[in-house]
């Protein structure tokens, strides 16, 4: 039994299973040639078939052996057609009724179905064996032989649901040619291949070309043809609408790589790909597309469309080259055109690389650049400069990646590698690019710029440094770095006695006010072999701004075992080795110092483990260190354990001897511990754990208050107020002291406390209301309260004015100085440290609205505004005289203009002119400029002639 007979029989007998009472496949003879017959009845109706297989035999060597009768049969042109298979099938049950019948590699197919009230019909053909159409001339030159044509599909589909679909193909397996996933519409398709390529199927008239569930040959899919025609079709683009031909030809300077055909959005898109070359220069494009719409094929219509370009010259000691690829990104759900390229200079001293990309965004353009020179730039030793690197983005973001992905940042290894671009353009597309799509996406309204500057010490250490700025929407800088060590140097990699790869990342951003330092060995390092592993990392992180004001950490190698860090503190892993000696030997080890605002920490540990099928053998140290600040507290765990364990088959042996130390204090006390497997032995010395006395008030302010100001009446310098805006400048008086001059209208500023408030007892905040004191208390003095009150007076009043604002300043405090103890007088042991911050009322905001100006100009009545137009001669010419200046010498300051000269001559002037014009606008009051005359000017004002300008 051939393979498609077993397929068809095993559909019948999981048909049967599942609804039908009975079923019968049997195999008959016709002629000598096999025939196979099957009927089922079942639930869903009865089925009946037949099929001859002929394999691929003539037609008239078929009719000679069913009819030997006839003797030989005339000539009459049918002497090429074969026939692989005839067939008939057809079915009936409640709901629906087909029948499919075929001969040669043509099936004709009808199929009603009757669900509710509305009725669907299915009538149509299929021809699945490849038709060859032969070509001469030019279209030989072009596809080669000629065109096969394969699955010509033609019918009509109406009404069909899902459900009904899924019926019909259970029942008729060549129905699946014609339903395909929409199932309604008229349906025509074909197929379409040179000679030796592969087919594409041409979407059918009124459908979208999408795969038809369950078929061999779907429309719009890969196509497989029976009898071994051409071979099984291959689709390029991601919607299955592209299909290539190889072409491979040479016409002077032009060279066809190769031609294509496309059907996409309704258009009908002819495709390119071709170079040309003269002398040294190159030029090649590929994916050259152009699109019309069938429809309305007009040259309005006309779309153009690139896939990329390929550039490159070469003349002399100099060669360029570069390249772009074009491709498609989502942006909030909207597909972008983007295109990525590379470009390289290359010379006999030098090289320079670089690579970018370009897209537009709502109509704007948004672009990055980064280029790399591989140069010698020359330097002291210990310091050789031998590359620059530099790049800008235009409404893009740069995110500098994870310390983890540094080493293989493009914008990091470009400039290391001076052969990282050169593999090809397809190789940076594929890998560079993409990373970087992650890391500089679009982003209007961003904006950075990085410079980078690649060294050598020594020859033994390369390093490269890259500093970034990012501005816009948001301000972050960045410095991202890469250094290797070899020893000795110039050793080929992985031949090295050691190598040491280190990653270096700091950001700073100031809105989120956060300064982060990272370094990490990367995983290609190494001591003695490559199995030897060197780990480790480092991590300074401060917070200066936001809701973790106040907390900062510092780590080498991690965090001491019992310590649970934030969800905001770095994971950093152990500074040590990892090394697999052998199959059965290991070594690892690992030593960590960290400092917290809640204590210090610091330790280390060696294993060594031989394990094979039957004996296992262990060496384990460690030593582990917590220190608590005031009131000063440690806990110190040191241990050393050896073991062997044999398996005998039947039982096992196991050894252990183990000694563990465990300290505390003051008072220095702990407990010693001896494991020798059959007994272990403890000794105590010194008191039990208890908790150090707390802190009295003075110890606490010496230790964890800053010193006070000289000439402060308290003893500590707690208060902090500083001018946020409208300081216009400080000046010195004659006794020495500062005099701040400020913009009344722009003023603002901020007075807080080192020390947390619970209550305001002077100027209130205004929105305290909204806010709860919080739960503190000073952990190391063993109080489960804190109440402090913060007192703030204007000019030593302290009610809140019409034209003043005060709003609450809040911040962080860490955990392990101003948190409760669970009980009064007692400090809790640092048994299990947290590095926790607590949210803290701190202080005052203070800013200033503009109040209307005494003697200001009162409003104007708008008729006071009407105008007459009349003739007036205005004599410019004779009439005029040169004004009259002010000698340098005569010269006043501006605060004369309330001297005893200058306001009696004023007051005269104001007299009359309210005396012969009494409006509003002549009533002047100038009393606030008598009381504050030195603040209301700033500089003298420019005097000049008529006319002049100003310099």
């Amino acid at each position: 039994m051939n393979k498609e007979r077993k397929t068809r029989l095993l559909e019948a007998i999981q048909r049967a299973s599942e609804s039908t009472q009975l079923a019968l496949v049997c195999e008959a003879r016709l002629a000598g040639e096999p025939i196979e017959l099957s009927a089922e009845i079942g639930d869903s109706g009865c089925r009946l078939a037949w099929r001859w297989d002929l394999g691929d035999r003539p037609l008239d060597d078929v009719v000679k052996q069913v009819l030997p009768s006839l003797g030989e049969l005339p000539q009459v042109g049918l002497e090429d057609i074969r026939l692989r298979s005839i067939y008939a099938e057809c079915f009936s049950g409640n709901d629906c009724k087909g029948l499919s019948f075929g001969i040669a590699d043509l099936s004709f197919l009808y199929v009603k179905v009757s669900k509710g009230s509305e009725p669907a019909t299915l009538w149509g053909m299929v021809h699945e064996k490849p038709i060859v159409v032969p070509a001469s001339g030019v279209v030989a030159t072009l596809i080669g032989k000629g065109l096969t044509l394969s699955d010509l599909r033609i019918g009509q589909v109406a009404g069909f649901t899902p459900d009904m679909r899924r019926a019909v193909i259970g029942q008729l397996a060549q129905a699946r040619l014609l339903l395909d996933s929409r199932g309604s519409g008229f349906v025509a398709g074909i197929a379409i291949g040179a000679i030796g390529a592969k087919p594409i199927a041409v979407p059918a008239v009124g459908q979208p070309a999408k795969k038809t569930a369950g078929s061999s040959a779907p429309s719009g899919s890969a196509v497989s043809t029976a009898g071994g025609g051409s071979p099984t079709a291959a689709v390029d683009s991601a919607d299955g609408m592209r299909k290539w031909f190889v072409v491979g030809k040479t016409i002077g300077p032009l060279r066809l790589g190769r031609v294509g055909c496309e059907w996409k959005d309704g258009k009908i898109g002819l495709l390119l790909d071709s170079a040309v070359d003269v002398g040294g220069l190159h030029l090649g494009l590929t994916g050259l597309c152009v699109r019309l719409p069938p429809s309305d094929p007009k040259p309005a219509n006309l779309e153009w469309a690139l896939d990329g370009i390929d550039l490159a010259y070469r003349g002399g000691p100099i060669s360029i080259s570069g390249s772009f690829l074009r491709s498609e990104i989502s942006l909030d759900g909207q597909k972008t055109i983007q295109y990525d390229g590379t470009a390289m200079i290359q010379a006999a001293n030098f090289a320079i690389t670089g690579f970018g990309s370009y897209a537009s965004v709502d109509g704007r353009a948004s672009l990055y650049l980064f280029a790399i020179l591989h140069l010698e730039l020359g330097g002291p030793p210990c310091f050789r400069v031998n590359g620059l690197a530099a790049g800008f983005g235009y409404n893009r973001k740069l995110t500098l990646p994870p310390i983890e992905e540094v080493a293989n940042f493009p914008l990091v290894r470009a400039a290391l590698d001076p052969g990282y671009l050169s593999s090809g353009p397809g190789s940076l597309m594929q890998d560079a690019m993409g990373k970087l799509q992650k890391f500089i996406p679009p982003s209007l309204g961003d904006y950075w710029f990085a410079i980078g500057i690649r060294f050598s010490s020594f020859e033994m250490i390369q390093a490269f440094a890259l500093l970034s700025v990012s501005f816009g929407n948001e301000v972050e800088i960045g410095l991202l770095g890469l250094a290797a060590m070899t020893i000795p140097k110039g050793s080929e990699p992985g031949k090295a006695v050691a190598y040491a790869e280190l990653a270096l990342r700091v950001v700073i951003k100031p809105a989120e006010g956060t300064i982060r330092l990272e370094a990490r060995l990367t995983d290609e390092s190494y001591v003695f072999c490559k199995d030897c592993h060197l780990t480790g990392g480092f991590a300074f992180y401060i917070w200066f701004g936001g809701p973790l004001a106040g907390d900062f950490v510092l780590t080498l190698g991690g965090y001491h075992p019992k310590f649970m860090p934030p969800s905001h503190y770095p994971i950093v892993p152990r500074l040590g080795i990892n090394w697999q000696v052998t199959k059965e030997m290991s070594i690892t080890g690992g030593m960590y110092f960290a400092l917290t605002p809640s204590c210090l920490m610091a330790g280390g540990k060696l294993a060594a483990v031989y394990q094979s099928s039957s004996v296992k053998v262990w060496f384990i140290a460690y030593a582990d260190f917590l220190l608590s600040w005031k009131p000063f507290y440690y806990l110190i765990d040191v241990g050393v354990a050896l073991g062997v364990e044999v398996d005998l088959g039947i039982f096992s042996i196991r050894i252990h001897l183990g000694a563990q130390m465990h300290l505390w204090g003051p008072e220095f006390a702990g407990l010693i511990q001896i494991d020798l497997t059959v007994i272990t032995v403890t000794v105590r010395f010194g008191p039990d754990k208890q908790p150090p006395p707390p802190l009295r008030a003075q110890d606490f302010v010496e230790s964890f208050l800053p010193p006070a100001l000289k000439g402060s009446p308290d003893n500590s310098n707690v208060i902090v107020t500083q001018i946020n805006s409208g300081l216009i400048r400080e000046e010195k008086t004659r006794s020495g002291t500062m005099l701040r001059v400020v913009n009344a209208h722009a003023l603002a500023l901020t007075t807080q406390s080192l020390i947390p408030v619970s209550e305001f007892t002077g100027l209130k905040p205004q929105d305290a209301l909204t806010s709860s004191p919080p739960e503190l208390g000073i952990r190391s003095m063993g109080k489960t309260g804190l109440r402090s009150s913060y007192k703030v007076s204007l000019n030593g009043r302290t009610e809140v004015r019409k034209n003043v604002r005060a709003l609450l300043v809040k911040t962080a405090v860490p955990d392990a100085l101003w948190g409760k103890s669970r009980e009064e007088g007692r400090v809790p042991l640092p048994e299990e440290p947290e590095a926790i911050t607590l949210q803290a009322w701190a202080g005052l905001r203070i800013s200033f609205d503009p109040i209307h100006p005494q003697g200001a100009l009162p409003a104007m009545a708008i008729e006071k505004f009407a105008y007459e137009t009349f003739d007036k001669p205005i004599p410019w010419d004779d009439q005029l005289k040169v004004a009259e200046t002010i000698a340098a010498n005569e010269r006043k300051e501006i605060w004369t203009v309330m001297d005893d000269v200058s306001t009696p001559r004023r007051n005269g002037v104001l007299a009359v002119l309210a005396r012969e014009s009494p409006f509003d606008l002549n009533k002047v009051n100038l009393d606030g400029l008598a009381k504050a005359r030195e603040s209301y000017f700033q500089a003298n004002p420019e005097i000049c002639r008529l006319g002049e300008a100003f310099v």
